[in-house]
């Protein structure tokens, strides 16, 4: 008898599996029953990662086998102590995809996913397995910060700060013993790190299963577990202590050491994925009962998959339904291309956002900040479509880039796709052409002052920037992404900042020195110098008293001291942003004398357009034969990012044209 009988669609079928033996070194046994959802039936779902496909166990399912992932497995054998009976006769049903839906029914699959809103809703409780890493010390910790936290008022908050609590939780403010290999010297937060950081919180199937589940609970090989809660309190307290001491409001306490104070404060891309669940489950939740999002909420939430891991692009359209309700109908047969998942994705994101921008802002060509050639073709999607397979280090994805542009007679105009071609027709004006592209910045050009030459070179043939601000304040705008015309103390500082990344003080040979400050001498900025400052201001800000914006210090001390306090965070910032940026992008030029950042693979001879609705400019190559455009990707591009093309274009007299991009 096979394993698999098809299920009856009409009544919503699942299958579910109840374990019936489970003892070490001998197959888990479990016998599967096949239930309606519509019947109700109490049940549990399990939230795991698949694991290595290569890494295989043997499970007895009723009088059969079947192969399921080692993690699958090992899922199984530690998930019972966690369960308790509500009634002396409750029995322990579970659901896990990989044994409950045949996987080798390409049509089975397609039905199952849109139950999935429906599974894990109906569920009575998820338990989430991370893993046969021990997380006992990570679950410990994160219950108890969100137990302070929890306990703590507003007014004890301001009374005592944000970090007052810790004192009372010596083992969370020590620095512990050096380590090889390990990232944090305190045994409780390199714990939580480890946990944060697992792969399992960057599935497509995961983030859906814990925005769905009431109350997820998180087990591993341990006894204890932790309850999700307990997880978003922690990982929120955790994201306001870095965002009070990056907006200069926190300072370090004494009881803290200086290794968990740089943990507490270092910018945390591990919480993003926690915070972006919590987010998602409030916005179901202020949707009531009935659960289903305002369009333009279940659209915003399609765009998490770009940060996501799927198996099957196809998943990371598919794998969020769930959620964010979008009407697109899941097949996984080869009917259905991968282009033509994306095509319909895309047209229906047109759609949606034809009269106003989604939730957080975004707008009609969002999508295009994740799509483009420049970032590595896939030959199985037109250049326009977002390529979520393609991990970015960042995005150019925020501007006004339009504003302005386009006149009252253009109202009507509006991107659409052309199915018979997979053309995206995009109404735009074009700035002009890539003259030039640099190596810079990547990290050996930062590190060893390269990208100092390059700015030397670059400054030493413009008299003054296009948009009229100093050549170096351009190329600093560029490099950290600053689009606004202020100038302030914290723009100062963190012109300080990334002046101090490129003098690079933390390699302190004397001949790197001496290197570096020939280097500088060229930029205008002699290090020798005690007119330092005043050279500083004049290279960078024109007019500017550095001492009046309550800078304490002079350039030098920024440039070669220890930084401390609101200027360490700063540097960090700069930091992070210039490494981030330096694996996919590079500076380009062009023949109106813009200087940007686009992709790598962005080429002499391309074309840097403003498209209407378009938030940021993009970078188009035009085909060989000339009838159509490929998107090499989007752009950051001083003096364009605000609805200054407009001014460029008028003089011109130019009008918007169709653009058609394949």
């Amino acid at each position: 008898m096979p394993l698999y009988t098809p299920l009856d669609t009409a009544t919503s079928e699942i299958r579910l599996i109840e374990l019936v033996s489970d003892e070490p070194h001998l197959p888990l046994r479990c016998r599967m029953t096949t239930f309606s959802l519509d019947s109700n039936p109490r049940f549990y779902a399990l939230s795991y990662e698949w694991g290595d496909a290569n890494e295989k166990s043997t499970v007895i399912i009723n009088n059969g086998s079947l192969a399921v992932t080692r993690n699958l497995e090992s899922a199984l054998r530690h998930i019972r102590p966690h369960w308790t009976p509500s009634e002396p006769d409750d029995r322990f049903l579970l659901w896990a995809d990989a044994a409950c839906v045949n996987q080798d029914d390409l049509a089975e699959r397609s039905h199952q996913v849109q139950l999935m809103h429906r599974v894990y809703t109906s569920a009575r409780g998820v338990f989430c397995w991370l893993g046969t890493e021990g997380r006992t010390t990570a679950f410990g910790t994160c219950r108890t910060v969100a137990s302070e936290l929890h306990k703590a008022t507003q007014d004890s908050i301001e009374r005592g700060g944000l970090l007052d609590w810790l004192r009372h939780h010596p083992t969370l403010c020590e620095e512990g013993a050096r380590v090889l290999r390990k990232l944090i010297d305190n045994d409780a937060w390199e714990a939580v790190r480890l946990m944060l950081r697992a792969s399992y919180w960057k599935r497509v199937w995961v983030f859906q299963e814990l925005v769905l589940s009431s109350n997820p609970i998180f087990f591993g090989t341990g006894a204890g577990h932790l309850e999700w809660q307990e997880l978003q309190v922690c990982c929120e307290g955790l994201y306001d202590i870095y965002v009070a001491a990056a907006n200069h409001s926190l300072a370090k306490p004494g009881f803290v050491s200086m290794t968990v104070w740089k943990t507490l404060t270092t910018p945390h891309v591990d919480l993003n994925l926690i915070l972006d669940v919590a987010m998602c489950r409030k916005a179901r939740q202020a949707a009531g009962e009935s659960g289903v999002l305002d369009p333009k909420v279940g659209w915003w939430i399609t765009m998490f998959a770009r940060d996501l891991v799927a198996t099957d692009p196809k998943d990371y359209i598919y794998g969020l339904l769930g959620i964010s309700g979008i009407r697109l109908v899941p097949d996984y047969t080869s009917d259905t291309s991968l282009a033509k998942v994306y095509l319909d994705y895309c047209k229906g994101w047109l759609d949606v956002t034809r009269d106003a921008k989604l939730y957080n802002g975004q707008g009609s060509l969002y999508f295009l900040s994740h799509a483009g050639t420049g970032l590595g073709l896939n030959a199985d999607l037109p250049s326009w479509a977002p390529n979520f397979p393609r991990k970015l280090s960042e995005r150019i994805e925020s501007g006004s880039a339009d504003q302005g542009l386009f006149t009252a007679e253009d109202a009507m105009l509006y991107p659409y796709i052309m199915d018979e071609t997979y053309s995206l027709f995009v109404p735009g004006v074009k700035v002009s052409s890539v003259v030039s592209v640099s190596e810079h910045p990547q990290l050996s050009t930062i590190m060893n002052g390269r990208l100092l030459d390059f700015m030397g070179d670059w400054a030493a043939r413009q008299t003054s920037y296009v948009s009229g601000i100093p050549p170096l304040q351009a190329i600093f705008r560029v490099l950290t992404q600053n689009p606004s015309q202020d100038v302030n103390k914290h723009l100062v500082i963190q012109a300080l900042a990334f002046l101090r990344v490129l003098h690079n003080p933390w390699k302190r040979d004397a001949e790197h020195r001496s290197i570096v400050a020939d280097k500088f001498a060229a930029l205008g900025l002699d290090l020798r110098s005690p007119d330092c400052n005043r050279a500083f201001e004049t290279a960078f800000f024109p007019g500017l008293d550095y001492h009046n914006l309550g800078i304490e210090g002079d350039v030098l001390e920024h440039l070669t001291g220890r930084a401390q306090g609101a200027a360490r965070n700063i540097e960090d910032a700069v930091l992070f942003k210039l490494l981030w940026f330096a694996r996919d992008f590079r500076i380009f030029e062009t023949s109106t004398g813009h200087l940007g950042l686009s992709p790598v693979g962005t080429k002499p001879g391309d074309v840097l357009c403003v498209l209407k609705h378009g938030d940021v400019p993009v970078v188009l190559r035009r085909d060989e034969a000339g009838s159509h455009y490929t998107l090499v990707g989007t752009a950051f591009v001083v003096g364009l990012m605000t609805g200054e093309a407009a001014g460029f274009c008028s003089k011109d007299g130019q009008r918007p044209d169709w653009f058609e991009i394949r």
